[in-house]
């Protein structure tokens, strides 16, 4: 079962669908200066083209009006708000319960001084140094404006780790931090030279409540131009000896048998719909033959709204539909699954990979026969052949066992 493909006449089942080749959307050529008008048309047409695909698809909506500006703007639509539940998800369980010494607070609030009562939430959860506290912000201001693209959803939120250590130890935590989420936003499909770490020291004034003495950010370049997406700074004891408050100082400070001192506190943090965005570009393809161009998301698993689809290859045979349908309904309780007859093979796959699904899993006569059916890993790009009990194990180490 390695022969089904999208062809434009949405009848033929003859093309192998691992041999269809990205069309780039990258320009590694070195750009002389005539050839840099062409270029700067090529990036508004592809940004014009990938607008187009989301709205389509409903990852976007296009708000009309945005005061008095007649250009209107672009905020998550429906399945743009499911990937923001995704990722809110992965967060939690990779970045916050996955290191135990972090402490998950649910509400989600503004940016208040949660380092007042560091040691409230150390003691309630029986945490010593180094210890963090994770929580999402609301964040009421627009995320791109420029002359391209205006991207606007509002309340915009933010992940923030705010982790806190020896001061000894404190530049050694930046490095850890920086290489757990690097390695992390690689497992959610980062894996281009669009994503840039840069790396400052001592950049901002002491006195500033933005002050650092050393950090990350994480930049993306989108096809409208370069924007952080996120961070991770070493903001040493900087709040503590800064609080306005001077009467409560002495209380914030830690006690160890060794010693008495402020903390230092690393923060990590993530603009999720900035993120969203930056993935869904990152993950956009463009495959095709002659003038037939296709049009998809290869979205991770941990990410995608709609996990999995369930095809039966003859939508004419009851056998072979009642067949999935009872496979559906197994794997379904545990995972966000599509059923889908309607229309033929070509029509119904091509309308899957363009809502991002990771997995296709296609059932035919094998399947009535031996039990086992194809599944087709479009993330990974491979094929394999798996009985029910298989597959949900299959989803399961693939941490997509939560429904969108």
């Amino acid at each position: 079962m390695n022969n089904i493909n999208i062809d434009d006449s949405r009848d033929s089942v003859d093309l192998d669908i691992e041999n269809l080749e990205d069309i780039s959307l990258e320009n590694d050529e070195t750009v002389d200066e005539e050839d840099l008008d062409s270029l700067l048309k090529r990036g508004k047409s592809e940004l014009v083209e990938f607008e187009t695909f989301l709205i389509s698809k409903d990852y976007f909506t296009r708000v009309k009006d945005f005061g008095d500006s007649i250009q209107g703007y672009w905020k998550l639509g429906v399945y743009g708000n499911l990937i923001q539940m995704n990722f809110m998800k992965w967060w939690y369980y990779e970045m916050i319960t996955n290191p135990s010494n972090v402490i998950p607070i649910e509400k989600i609030d503004s940016d208040s001084k949660v380092y007042l009562n560091y040691k409230n939430y150390a003691s309630a959860n029986k945490k010593k140094i180094p210890f963090g506290i994770g929580r999402t912000l609301k964040v009421d201001r627009i995320q791109f404006d420029s002359s391209n693209f205006i991207f606007v959803n509002k309340p915009s939120k933010h992940q923030l780790i705010e982790f806190f250590v020896k001061p000894e130890r404190s530049n050694s935590w930046l490095e850890s931090w920086f290489s757990i989420l690097k390695t992390k936003l690689k497992s959610i499909g980062f894996n281009s030279d669009n994503l840039t770490w840069f790396h400052k020291k001592d950049a901002v004034d002491i006195s500033s409540d933005n002050y650092f003495y050393e950090k990350y950010d994480i930049v993306y370049e989108f096809p409208f131009g370069k924007e952080v997406i996120g961070f991770i700074n070493n903001k040493t004891d900087h709040d503590f000896k800064n609080e306005e408050n001077k009467q409560i100082l002495e209380t914030l400070k830690y006690e160890d048998s060794e010693d008495s001192y402020f903390p230092h506190i690393i923060r990590v943090s993530i603009d999720i719909e900035k993120t969203i965005l930056a993935i869904l570009w990152e993950r956009f393809r463009k495959n095709g033959f002659y003038d037939v161009i296709n049009r998809s998301v290869v979205l991770s698993p941990k990410l995608a709204p709609i996990k999995a689809v369930i095809l039966p290859e003859d939508s004419s045979s009851d056998e072979c539909i009642e067949s999935a349908r009872s496979m559906y309904k197994r794997i379904s309780e545990k995972n966000n699954i599509s059923f889908e007859t309607k229309s033929c093979i070509s029509f119904r796959i091509r309308h899957y990979r363009e809502l991002g699904v990771p997995y296709f899993i296609f059932v035919n006569d094998s399947y009535l026969k031996n039990g086992k059916v194809d599944l087709f890993d479009a993330y990974n790009e491979g094929w394999l052949n798996l009985n029910e009990d298989e597959i949900i194990l299959y989803f399961d180490k693939n941490s997509i066992s939560l429904k969108a």
